[in-house]
């Protein structure tokens, strides 16, 4: 009896040995797996393909059924097969793609990113089919349902939506029925079956429109592309719409809303969507925004609001020349150029030691056919704190009036106060030409060209 007990003991020892054994044996692949994975990854992010797929196929034969792996295959084939190669080499590539990540989905079926990657797969081949092959449809390569199935699995994906919108559009473009064209889609033959229109523009501007509610900015990514077009652009207005009934996300939509209203140059629309987008995380707001309020309050000719509105992104921005001449700049744009007087008025008021204003206000009178006022006020700025940007602005306006005598005197006296300005050598030695002065100006040219290689 004590015999079977012992036998047994040994048994239940031995049975529980194996397992353990066998658990580590299992667990120590499963980790060594997991090492060439890691390992692979990160040689594919370093764009190192070939060490890349060394590694992951270690890992696959260690993970046969580890979704992760098989999805980085098929990633990692993709990028093989778009790279610059014989159409037969990277076929094979796209194959090998498409079958890992058909089993990553077959492991994982809720996992968005194996479905756009076989979608983008899918893509590639379908190309390879009809540009290199010749071969058109019906083809085992549509890349639609894996694309819409992505985009199911991941709704909120702006990426995801945009790469459809574009496939979506090539067919459109490629329709043998129809095309899309800048402005409006027309059919290509007469009396052909009409379903096919509307399957695939229908499908473009839904989706196009789901973008524009998930990410409203992309209408301006959108309008640089050849997709732009007038149903693309009623669609991603629509999208805004759809943004601001949802209050989500409502600045950007404003904002875009307002873009879009800019295009259109309908300003008032552009102005009211402006105002209700800086109305939402006012913490948000900063000098660009109220910069562009000022420029959108121009354009709708309320002038004492955008002059509010230029100050306030000069307080939030800081003063300075470019920031004050860019606002001067949409003054004149706008052909009111005597309006920005009263605006560096309020500036000098504000900042009576700062010499640019002064200077902008003169080249400002001197744009407007007010020569006298602008040398007056320079006049009196340099006998008070003696300027070079001054003297230049005097020299510029005595220039324009065809006086080169009082430009070479007053530019001269720009480069003694800023030496190191090639703007003010270039310009002195153009008077002194002008005067006969052959060799100073060479003299003055040369030293030009030294501060600023751009004068040669």
């Amino acid at each position: 009896m004590g015999k079977q007990k012992e036998m047994f003991r040994i048994s239940r020892l031995l049975i529980v040995t194996v397992v353990f054994l066998a658990g580590i044996g299992f667990a120590a692949d499963n980790l060594v797996g997991k090492i060439h994975f890691i390992r692979g990854k990160e040689k594919f992010l370093g764009n190192q393909y070939r060490p890349a797929l060394d590694y992951l196929q270690k890992a696959a034969v260690r993970l046969p059924n580890d979704e992760q792996v098989s999805g980085m295959l098929g990633k990692l084939f993709l990028a093989l097969g778009k790279q610059p190669q014989d159409a037969r080499n990277a076929f094979h590539c796209l194959l090998n793609s498409r079958k890992h990540y058909i089993k990553a989905i077959e492991l994982n079926p809720l996992e968005a990113s194996f479905f756009f990657g076989l979608a983008r797969c899918n893509e590639a081949l379908e190309y390879l089919y009809e540009r290199h092959f010749h071969i058109r449809k019906p083809h085992p390569f549509d890349p639609l349902d894996a694309f819409q199935k992505a985009v199911e699995l991941r709704p909120a994906s702006a990426s995801y939506h945009y790469c459809l919108a574009r496939y979506l559009y090539g067919n459109c473009r490629r329709d043998p029925v129809t095309r899309l064209s800048s402005s409006v889609i027309r059919k290509r033959r007469p009396g052909a079956d009409e379903h096919v229109l509307s399957d695939n523009c229908k499908a473009l501007k839904e989706t196009v429109r789901r973008l524009a509610r998930i990410y409203p900015f992309i209408c301006a990514k959108l309008k640089k592309e050849d997709i732009w077009s007038q149903e693309v652009r009623l669609a991603v207005k629509e999208g805004l719409r759809d943004a601001i009934g949802e209050k989500s996300p409502l600045r950007e939509a404003h904002k875009a809303f307002s873009m879009m209203c800019e295009w259109e140059e309908d300003w008032a629309c552009a102005l009211e969507h402006f105002q209700l987008a800086l109305s939402f995380r006012e913490f948000e707001n900063n000098g660009r925004s109220d910069f562009q309020l000022g420029k959108l309050l121009l354009k709708n000719k309320k002038l004492e609001p955008a002059e509010t509105a230029f100050l306030d992104a000069l307080c939030l921005e800081g003063f300075s020349e470019e920031k004050v001449e860019s606002i001067c700049a949409v003054y004149r744009g706008e052909g009111l150029a005597n309006a920005s007087l009263g605006l560096l008025d309020t500036v000098m008021e504000k900042y009576p030691f700062w010499n640019e204003a002064v200077v902008l206000k003169a080249r400002t009178l001197s744009d407007l056919n007010r020569s006298k006022e602008a040398l007056l006020l320079l006049e009196r700025l340099v006998e008070s704190k003696p300027d070079g940007h001054a003297f230049y602005e005097m020299a510029r306006i005595a220039r324009s009036n065809g006086d080169w005598d009082r430009a070479e005197i007053y530019i001269q006296k720009a480069t003694l106060h800023d030496p190191d300005n090639g703007r003010y050598h270039l310009f002195f030695a153009e008077a002194l030409k002008r005067a006969g002065k052959m060799d100073r100006a060479i003299e003055e040219r040369n030293i030009a060209e030294k501060l600023s290689p751009a004068a040669k």
